[in-house]
């Protein structure tokens, strides 16, 4: 059940790859128990910001900050999983084999997207040796993966 408790806020955080901005200024507020998606286009900084939120990278500013306003110093793997925040409970639909590479690194399930109009043929086969643990022709194979994915996580302690 998700509460109103703030489980981890991020504030006017920044990520930057060389001249590359990947976030600027994201402010995010999640509750305990809750479960985040994120949606954009290519580029948009979806996989940094989860990257940074399973303290797999490091913002260059802003803050991160725990229950009770505590603000977390040193956020990384270990004080996002006190948090409840894990890489292996972290589920990312991408469409592109760099995504998919990031987040199995990262230690996230990855599901390769094979819906987009811009996937030529083949591309099913690259997603899959980047290490997509599943392919999905729909958004609505990409819900039902989702639900069975979670699910799952639910009987884990």
């Amino acid at each position: 059940m998700v509460s109103d408790e703030v489980a981890l806020l991020l504030d006017d955080v920044r990520k930057s790859f060389g001249a590359v901005r990947a976030l600027a200024g994201v402010t995010l507020r999640v509750g305990r128990g809750e479960r985040l998606g994120l949606v954009g286009h290519n580029g948009a900084g979806k996989s940094t910001l989860m990257h940074v939120l399973a303290g797999v990278l490091r913002p260059d500013a802003g803050t991160i900050s725990a229950e009770g306003g505590r603000q977390v110093a040193d956020y990384d793997t270990a004080a996002a999983g006190k948090l409840g925040v894990r890489p292996d409970r972290c589920l990312v639909i991408e469409d592109s084999t760099g995504g998919i590479e990031a987040a199995v690194a990262a230690g996230m399930t990855a599901v390769g997207l094979c819906a987009a109009s811009h996937i030529r043929e083949g591309h099913d086969i690259r997603l899959r040796d980047a290490g997509a643990v599943h392919l999905a022709q729909t958004w609505g194979e990409v819900e039902v993966f989702a639900g069975q994915f979670f699910e799952r996580l639910a009987t884990i302690a």
